[in-house]
C-alpha cells in the first residue's frame, strides 16, 4: 500500500450559552419505536423491537451478553433493541437512530470481551443480528453466503453436512461466535497456518452503509471491502452477509492435548523454549497451542494441537521437530474435522453429537477479562523462568500462546486491514475468569491480569505494543470525544500502519461518524461543539472534511455540503469525499483536464505568452497524450500545468475531487487551490448557521457582515476568473524570479506562514479570513497533519 499524508481542517467552536430547548427530548423510546414503524419496513418491525417496558427486553439483552461484568443493575441499558429479521429493519434502525441522535451498537454473537457491542455511556440502540443467520452453500463452487447472525457452530455444521465432511472454513474454535464481528476483526483459528484467517477467505460482502444503502463488494468499492476485512466492520457499516470460500479438509484430522508439570522428564520451561523454536516453522498443516496456567504455585504447560492428516504422519513430524514433548500414539486421536470442533471445547470424543455446537445460549455465564500481545523474538530461558514465576504468583491468570508462521507469513500486512502477519512468532491471549459478583473479586482478578500483562512488557512487541482487535481491551485506549488523536492511541496498536488508511476510508464512507463507539475508527473531521447551558453536555456537529494526499494531489475536497437542523441535534454541514466510479476514472480525468487545458490555451492567447507548444493544447483528447501530460521535465508544459493544477485545486475547493495522477508533482499549485477551498468551506459553514448562533459566535455586527461578504465573494468567483487570476500572478512571479525579486510571503488561515505560495489576488481571501478569525475568539481553525 502506498503511504500518504492526510491534512485535515479542524474547525472548533466553543459556545457556552445555548437555550435549554436543546436538551434531549423526553420519551426517546416512544420516538424511536414510532419512527421505525413509520419507516414501514418490508416486514413489520413491531414484533422485533424491544424497549425496556417489554417483558422480554432483559432476556433478549442478556441472551448475548458473554461477560457478566457488563450486565448488572447499574449498567446503562439501550433505549431499544431491534432484533432485525429483514434488511429493511436495519435501514429503519439506521435512519431513526440518526434522526434522534442515538448511537448504534451492532451485535452478532456477543463475544465482545469488553461489551462494546451492547454498551454505551450515551443513549443508544442495539441492533441485534441473531435473527439474520441464513447459510446458503454452493457445493459446486465451494462458496457460501452466511448472514452476520450465523454462529461459527452453525456454519461448521452446515458446511460439513453439505460437503460430506470434506470442506471446512478457517475461523475460531468457539462455536458461539457470530460471523458478523468475528470475521470483520480477522477471524483467528486453528487452521490459520494452513489457510490464513477468515478474512483471507472472504470474497464478497453485503452491507448497509451510513446512508442506509444496501451495497456489495462491487458497489461499495475495494477500499471499503479492504477495511471490512480486519478493520472492524462496526466502524463503517452493518454487515448483512459474507461470501466465504470453503477450504478442503481431509477425511481424518488428528488432535492431541498433552499437559505437563515436569512429569515427562523435561521441565516445563525447557518445553516452552523448544516450542518457541518450532511452533511457527513446523509443517503448515500442524497447529500447536501452548497454554500456561498455575495452581498451588505450580505452572502447568499444556500443548494442544491439530494436524490436518493422520496420526502416523503427525508422529513423524513431532518426533523430528519436537521430540522433547514425547508425544505418543495413544495421545493422538483421529476424527472428522467437524468432530475436532468439540475436542477444542474439551468435550470428550463420542460423548456428544456434533449438533451440540448449534446451541446459541451458553449454559453458564462468567465474569472475565482478556488482553493480547504479540511476540516477535524468542524469549530467553531466564525470561521464561520469570514468566513462570509471575504466573505462580497470580493464579487466576492463564496465557494461551498461539503460533503464527505458515500462510500467515505469506500474506502481506497490507493485503487486508489485519496487519499482524510476517515477523510475529505467536500471539498471546491473557485470560482471567471469576464466578462471583462484587467489586472485591473483580478488583483482585483485574489486578492479577494487569500484573502479568506488565511483567510481559520486555518480551512482546514494542512501538507500538500490538493488540488483536477481536480480543477487545478497553485498557489500551478509548475514544471519549470522537477525536482522531484519541483514536490513534488504540488504533495503531490494533492496526499498525494500516490505521491511517482505515481513517481515510472511514472519513470517505461515514464522514458524519455515525458508526462510532469507544474503540471505533475515527474520522479526520471538523466539528462545532455546543455546550448545553445547564449540564454542559456537548452536542457534536460534523461539518467539514478536507484531505490532501502529498503524493497524488489532491485526494480529498470540500463537496456535498448539506444542512440539517432539528430539535436538540444540529449537524450543520457534512462532507463526503467523493471520487468517480472505478470504470469512469480515466474518462473523468480526461474530461477534467481537457477543460483545464482549454482554459490554459485561452489564457495563453489573452496574455500573449510566446513559444509555447500549442499542438500540445489541442481542442480534443486526440491532441495530447497522457505520457506528454505527465512529462514534468518539459519546463513549458510545467508552467501550463501549474495553471491546470491550480484549476483543479479550485474545483477541489468547490465542486468535486480532482483525478489523481494527472497533476502529479505540482503540489504548490494544488495547495493554493486547497487553501482557497478552505476559505469556501469555513465561510460556508458560518453562513449556514442559524442567525441566533452566528450572533453568539461573532459579537460584532460588522464582523458578521464581513464573513457574509467573504462567503458571497468566494462563491461568486468562477473557475475561469480564478484560473485567469492565478495565471497572471504566475507569470508575474516568473518575471520577478528572473529579475531576482521576491514576491510577498503567504500565510495560512491560522495566521502562520507555511511556505506555500498563495497568489496576491486569490490569497487576499485567505488573508481576509485570517483577519476575521482573529476578531472571533470563539472560533478556532487549525491544520492537523
Amino acid at each position: 500500500m502506498k503511504s500518504s499524508t492526510t491534512q485535515t481542517l479542524i474547525f472548533t467552536v466553543f459556545l457556552l450559552l445555548i437555550p435549554t430547548s436543546f436538551a434531549a427530548p423526553p420519551k426517546l423510546k416512544d420516538s424511536f419505536t414510532q419512527c421505525v414503524t413509520v419507516f414501514k419496513p418490508s416486514v413489520p418491525i413491531q414484533n422485533f423491537t424491544y424497549t425496556q417496558q417489554n417483558p422480554n427486553f432483559l432476556t433478549i439483552l442478556n441472551n448475548y451478553v458473554r461477560n457478566l461484568r457488563y450486565f448488572n443493575g447499574t449498567t446503562r441499558k439501550p433505549v431499544a433493541i431491534v432484533a432485525a429479521a429483514h434488511f429493511t429493519h436495519i435501514q429503519a434502525t439506521i435512519n431513526c437512530a440518526k434522526k434522534l441522535g442515538l448511537q448504534l451498537r451492532i451485535r452478532s454473537g456477543g463475544h465482545d470481551y469488553d461489551g462494546m457491542s451492547y454498551l454505551s455511556t450515551v443513549d443508544f440502540v442495539v441492533l441485534d443480528m441473531f435473527n439474520l443467520r441464513a447459510i446458503e452453500i454452493d457445493p459446486k463452487l465451494d462458496t457460501a453466503w452466511v448472514q452476520s447472525g450465523a454462529t461459527l457452530g452453525e456454519i461448521y455444521y452446515n458446511v460439513a453436512n453439505k460437503s460430506n465432511n470434506l470442506r471446512g472454513f478457517p475461523a475460531g474454535i468457539c462455536p458461539g461466535l457470530g460471523a458478523g464481528g468475528h470475521f470483520s476483526g480477522g477471524g483467528y483459528g486453528n487452521m490459520m497456518r494452513k489457510y490464513g484467517l477468515s478474512i483471507d477467505n472472504i470474497i464478497d460482502a453485503k452491507i448497509v452503509d451510513a446512508n442506509a444503502r444496501v451495497l456489495d463488494r462491487s458497489s461499495m468499492g475495494e477500499d471499503l471491502f479492504w477495511a471490512l476485512r480486519g478493520g472492524g466492520a462496526a466502524s463503517f457499516c452493518v454487515v448483512l452477509a459474507w461470501k466465504i470460500k470453503l477450504v478442503p479438509v481431509p477425511e481424518k484430522v488428528t488432535v492431541f492435548n498433552v499437559e505437563t508439570i515436569g512429569n515427562r522428564g523435561v521441565i516445563p520451561t525447557d518445553l516452552a523454549a523448544k516450542w518457541q523454536e518450532i511452533a511457527d516453522k513446523i509443517d503448515n498443516d500442524l497447529f500447536v497451542r501452548l497454554t500456561l496456567s498455575s495452581s498451588n504455585k505450580t505452572v502447568k504447560a499444556s500443548f494442544m494441537g491439530m494436524y490436518l492428516g493422520n496420526s502416523e504422519k503427525l508422529l513423524e513430524i513431532m518426533n523430528a521437530k519436537f521430540p522433547e514433548l514425547g508425544l505418543n500414539k495413544t495421545e493422538c486421536i483421529e476424527m472428522k474435522w467437524i468432530d475436532s470442533v468439540l475436542f477444542w471445547l474439551s468435550i470428550s470424543p463420542g460423548t456428544s453429537p456434533t449438533s451440540v455446537m448449534l446451541n446459541r445460549i451458553p449454559q453458564k455465564q462468567i465474569y472475565l477479562k482478556r488482553k493480547s500481545d504479540y511476540v516477535q523474538k524468542p524469549i530467553s530461558k531466564p525470561g521464561l523462568e520469570s514468566i513462570f514465576k509471575i504466573l505462580s504468583e497470580n493464579e487466576n491468570v492463564s496465557m494461551a500462546w498461539n503460533p503464527y508462521g505458515g500462510r500467515m507469513s505469506e500474506i502481506p500486512a497490507t493485503e487486508t486491514a489485519f496487519p499482524h502477519r510476517a515477523g510475529n512468532m505467536f500471539k498471546i491471549q491473557y485470560s482471567s475468569n471469576w464466578f462471583v459478583p462484587g467489586e472485591e473479586a473483580a478488583s483482585d482478578c483485574l489486578s492479577q491480569t494487569e500484573r502479568v500483562f506488565e511483567a510481559m512488557s520486555p518480551y512482546v512487541s514494542k512501538n507500538p505494543r500490538e493488540a488483536f482487535l477481536n480480543y477487545r481491551d478497553i485498557d489500551i485506549g478509548k475514544n471519549l470525544n470522537s477525536t482522531y488523536e484519541e483514536g490513534k492511541v488504540y488504533g495503531v496498536k490494533y492496526f499498525k500502519n494500516n490505521f491511517e488508511r482505515l481513517v481515510q476510508v472511514k472519513t470517505r464512507v461515514d464522514p458524519d461518524n455515525f458508526f462510532r463507539y469507544e474503540q471505533s475508527i475515527p474520522v479526520h473531521v471538523s466539528r462545532i461543539v455546543f455546550f448545553e447551558e445547564k449540564n454542559r453536555k456537548p452536542v457534536y456537529v460534523t461539518f467539514v472534511v478536507v484531505g490532501i494526499d502529498d503524493r497524488h494531489l489532491p485526494s480529498g475536497s470540500f463537496c456535498s455540503l448539506k444542512t440539517i437542523w432539528s430539535n436538540h441535534y444540529l449537524e450543520v454541514v457534512s462532507v463526503e469525499l467523493m471520487e468517480p466510479p472505478e470504470d469512469g476514472k480515466v474518462n473523468f480525468a480526461k474530461e477534467l483536464y481537457g477543460e483545464s487545458l482549454q482554459i490554459s490555451k485561452l489564457s495563453n492567447k489573452d496574455h500573449g505568452l510566446e513559444n509555447l507548444d500549442d499542438s500540445f493544447y489541442g481542442s480534443s483528447d486526440e491532441d495530447y497524450s497522457e505520457a506528454r501530460v505527465l512529462d514534468n521535465e518539459n519546463e513549458q508544459r510545467r508552467v501550463k500545468f501549474h495553471s491546470a493544477g491550480y484549476r483543479d485545486g479550485i474545483v477541489a475547493g468547490k465542486d468535486a475531487i480532482a483525478q489523481e495522477g494527472y497533476n502529479f508533482g505540482y503540489k504548490e499549485s494544488v495547495l493554493d487551490g486547497y487553501k482557497f477551498g478552505i476559505v469556501r468551506g469555513v465561510s460556508s459553514a458560518l453562513a449556514f448557521l442559524p442567525v441566533e448562533f452566528r450572533e453568539k459566535l461573532i459579537d460584532e455586527q460588522e464582523t458578521r457582515e464581513k464573513f457574509q461578504k467573504l462567503h458571497s465573494s468566494v462563491h461568486a468567483l468562477s473557475t475561469e476568473v480564478a484560473m485567469k487570476r492565478f495565471y497572471e500572478t504566475l507569470t508575474t512571479k516568473q518575471g520577478e524570479e528572473k529579475s531576482g525579486e521576491e514576491g510577498p510571503d503567504s500565510c495560512s488561515v491560522s495566521g502562520s506562514c507555511s511556505g506555500v505560495n498563495v497568489t496576491a489576488d486569490l490569497g487576499s481571501y485567505v488573508t481576509e479570513l485570517s483577519s476575521l478569525l482573529d476578531k472571533s475568539p470563539t472560533i478556532e481553525v487549525k491544520f492537523d497533519t
